[in-house]
């Protein structure tokens, strides 16, 4: 069966979503986190952020 979608719109959660929704810390946030199917969500991209201004 062949369909066509006219537009897609990705949808993730923000990074604040993330911190709550898991009751994240401030050392919680200094461990690596592996985000499996997290799709467009934006924690992945912000995280790797924070750990490069620390090097």
């Amino acid at each position: 069966m062949k369909f066509k979608l006219k537009s897609i719109v990705p949808w993730g959660r923000s990074y604040e979503e993330y911190i709550k929704m898991f009751s994240l810390k401030k050392d919680d946030l200094k461990k690596n986190i592996l985000g499996c199917a997290d799709g467009p969500a934006n924690f992945n991209s912000i995280m790797t952020k924070h750990k490069k201004s620390r090097l």
